[in-house]
């Protein structure tokens, strides 16, 4: 059986998010995504990862150079540096606003940038967090059960870097990765 993901906000099915117009220095509006399937079963494994832009691309660099630089940014140890996208895995606490990434504490259990060797690939995405809140409860981390009355969900949001004196449209794809048997 093939599986169907639909990634939702405000209850309405989205192909992608737009962090909108962010000055060096601030941050996106914060986005709460919910992820649902169409298995009869649970899908386990779940990972969030980030890639090149696929199909028409409208960034004003290429979609490598976009990916690239996102990655750069979370790669930063300095806190003018520092940016990208992040996730806040903790809606069973509101998505708390201490619970971001920065320069010096990249990531935890339930929050992290994404950067190179986390979330740049299939193999190292970000585990789903158990306090993604769905009803029934997530079982363990990386598993969303079937059948959800409240699919679980994360806040992201983008960050330039206050140093970073390059306007322009940046485009990169987050995808989900996850094992289903039927």
């Amino acid at each position: 059986m093939t599986v169907q993901i639909t990634w939702k906000e405000l209850d309405v099915a989205i192909t992608y998010l737009n962090h909108g117009d962010v000055g060096a220095g601030n941050n996106s509006l914060v986005r709460t995504v919910f992820i649902e399937h169409d298995g009869e079963n649970q899908i386990t494994n779940c990972r969030l990862w980030i890639d090149v832009k696929s199909g028409t691309y409208g960034g004003d660099a290429t979609p490598a150079a976009d990916l690239a630089e996102i990655l750069e940014w979370g790669d930063a140890a300095v806190a003018d540096d520092f940016g990208g996208l992040a996730v806040n895995m903790d809606a069973a606490g509101s998505f708390p606003g201490g619970k971001w990434p920065t320069a010096s504490v990249k990531y935890s259990d339930d929050y992290s940038a994404f950067y190179t060797g986390r979330g740049d690939t299939p193999d190292n995405g970000l585990l789903l967090h158990v306090n993604m809140n769905s009803t029934p409860a997530m079982p363990g981390n990386g598993v969303i059960p079937a059948d959800c009355t409240t699919w679980p969900s994360f806040a992201c949001r983008l960050r330039v870097p206050s140093n970073e004196g390059t306007t322009g449209v940046r485009q990169f794809e987050q995808k989900l990765r996850f094992t289903y048997t039927s």
